[in-house]
């Protein structure tokens, strides 16, 4: 091929620990499951070591039965805990703000319904990406 090469019109960016750490809000919103549903507590470094898996995948397999009660509490926790404790991560704010990038940037989180919250805690944190 010749001439110069291709540039995307569009990124899309995940949100939980590429843009910004989410770990401690994730460790403490399970652990408020695994108090609701009586299951020993993990420490930080077991919950970074276990989470692999999406909510729909894993609470099944850890709660059984009653992984859709497990998730609501989840889900409630996290959506309480998480704007109080966004902090970006190294570089995030020169990936989304950068002004070589002339093209449609998004975040996207894997909690499909909290997208429009992690966007509007996008805007909390922006003073901290843009300097």
């Amino acid at each position: 091929m010749s001439g110069p090469p291709l540039r995307p019109r569009a990124l899309l960016f995940d949100w939980d620990n590429t843009l910004v750490d989410s770990w401690s809000t994730i460790h403490d919103a399970l652990n408020v499951v695994m108090a609701a549903m009586e299951k020993p507590l993990w420490s930080l470094q077991e919950t970074k070591e276990r989470v692999r898996l999406s909510l729909r995948e894993s609470f099944p397999l850890h709660f059984g039965d009653r992984w859709e009660e497990a998730r609501r509490i989840y889900l409630d926790v996290f959506r309480t805990i998480h704007l109080e404790r966004l902090s970006p991560l190294p570089g995030c704010g020169d990936l989304l703000h950068g002004r070589d990038l002339a093209m449609e940037r998004a975040q996207l989180g894997q909690l499909g319904r909290l997208v429009p919250v992690a966007m509007a805690a996008a805007d909390v944190i922006g003073h901290l990406w843009v300097g």
